[in-house]
Parts: structure tokens; C-alpha cells; sequence
């Protein structure tokens, strides 16, 4: 975990005009007449010469990068050990400049550690078939793991049922006039029988938001008593609310 990479947006020397001549040496003059499919047709040849160096001469990587991702793709890289985000992340809501290091800590804070904590899973999980994250007691239903995990996804049940059965419901409304009864019901126990699927399914993205937040308010708990002597920094129209309340809310 000490050892872990982030790699924020793009690489810090996206801009530096060296590494930049380098990576389009291939494309040629351009001029301000140009069409864009002539300008497409040079990036793509200087594209595939750089592969072929790369492959003949060995040509190492430039390290210039930009982040391809979205939100919902933010995740620990296994090979680099590195966690790539994209900038989305680094504006309103997640993470504003100036803001109290609650809110900051409550954004962006959760996503981070939801996606540290999403890879450990996974890694734990891997290979199996219903990726439960305690496969290796897989035959012992009183190991600690076990109880653990059943208590999660009971809790979870309860909290995500409710909301699950008025989603459906709502479905079933909006259909019922256009089948008969007994697809009618066949597409009812279909939603009931799937809910534990879907918990189980879920258990790993759930796990991860749980100990992520977790994880995070444990952070700010620690950065506000070393570095802050316990005083939170508050909003001025919240002064009502104190840091780990404004943790929350964020």
C-alpha cells in the first residue's frame, strides 16, 4: 500500500515540448490548409512507425499519458501498482480547492480508498465462483470471515430490499395490462429469486463502499488530532455542523 502509484488525469510532463517533438517526430510538415482526414492519415502513420520501433528497435514508452477513464472506471492497476483517476474527480463535487479537508476527505477521500480496497478484494476473490471474499474457509460456516460476510450481506438486504421491491413493483405496474397472469407471475418470482443473486453479486463494490468510508474517516480522524490539534475547519453557513458531520454529508 506504501508503494502505491496515482497517476492523476495526465502525466506532469504532458507539456514538456521535448518529450512532445518526440512523440509526433513521424508526422511531417502540417499546414494551417490542411484537411482533417490529412491530419488524421499523419497521426495514424506516426502512429504505427513508433509501434514498429517500439517492436524492432526496442523504443521505450515517452511517458506521456491522459486518462481515458470515467468515473465508474476508477481502479487499482495490478501490473504497476498505481491507481489511475480521471479529472472528473478533481472538480465539484468530489474535490474542490479551498475547501475544508472534511469535505475533500469525504469526496475524494471514499473513492480512493473504495478503489484500493476493491483490488484487494478481487485479488482475495480471484478464480472463484461466486467470488465470496472468504472462498479459502469456503467449508467452515463458523470461521470469523463467514460470519463476518453473511452479517454484511444481511445488513445490506436489509437497507437495499425495500428500495429493490418498490423498484420492481413499479415495473410490474407499468407492464401488467400488456401479458397475462401467468407471465405475470413468472416475472414476479423472477425478481424475488434474483434479489440474493444480486446482493452476492454486489458484495465485493459493497464491501469496498463500506471500509472505504471507513477507511477514509479513519484518515481525516487522524490528519485532524496530528496536523490540526482536533479543530475543524468549518463552513460559514454550516458553522452548526462539525468536520466529521461535513465528512458525512460530503
Amino acid at each position: 500500500v506504501e508503494n502505491v502509484v496515482t497517476k492523476f488525469g495526465y502525466s506532469e510532463n504532458l507539456f514538456n515540448m521535448t518529450l512532445l517533438e518526440q512523440r509526433y517526430s513521424h508526422v511531417g510538415d502540417v499546414h494551417l490548409n490542411s484537411s482533417f482526414l490529412e491530419l488524421m492519415e499523419k497521426l495514424r502513420t506516426n502512429t504505427y512507425i513508433k509501434k514498429l520501433k517500439t517492436l524492432r528497435e526496442r523504443e521505450t514508452s515517452d511517458g506521456l499519458w491522459i486518462s481515458d477513464k470515467s468515473l465508474k472506471e476508477t481502479e487499482y492497476g495490478h501490473g504497476e501498482n498505481s491507481i489511475e483517476f480521471p479529472m472528473q474527480l478533481f472538480q465539484a463535487p468530489f474535490y474542490t480547492p479551498g475547501l475544508p479537508w472534511s469535505l475533500n476527505f469525504g469526496g475524494f477521500g471514499t473513492v480512493f480508498a473504495h478503489g484500493l480496497l476493491h483490488w484487494f478484494f478481487q485479488k482475495v476473490t480471484r478464480g472463484t465462483k461466486e467470488g465470496s471474499p472468504c472462498h479459502i474457509f469456503e467449508n467452515d460456516t463458523y470461521s470469523e470471515c463467514n460470519k463476518s460476510a453473511q452479517c454484511f450481506v444481511e445488513q445490506y438486504t436489509n437497507v437495499t430490499y425495500p428500495v429493490y421491491h418498490k423498484l420492481t413493483n413499479e415495473s410490474y405496474e407499468r407492464v401488467k395490462e400488456y401479458y397475462d397472469e401467468e407471465l405475470l407471475k413468472g416475472m414476479q418470482k423472477y425478481y424475488d429469486s434474483e434479489f440474493p443473486r444480486f446482493v452476492q453479486r454486489t458484495m465485493d463494490a459493497n464491501i469496498a463502499d463500506n471500509d472505504g468510508l471507513k477507511l477514509a474517516f479513519m484518515a481525516y480522524n487522524r490528519t485532524l488530532e496530528e496536523e490540526c490539534a482536533n479543530i475543524d475547519t468549518r463552513l460559514e453557513s454550516l458553522q452548526h455542523l462539525s468536520g466529521r458531520q461535513l465528512f458525512l454529508l460530503a
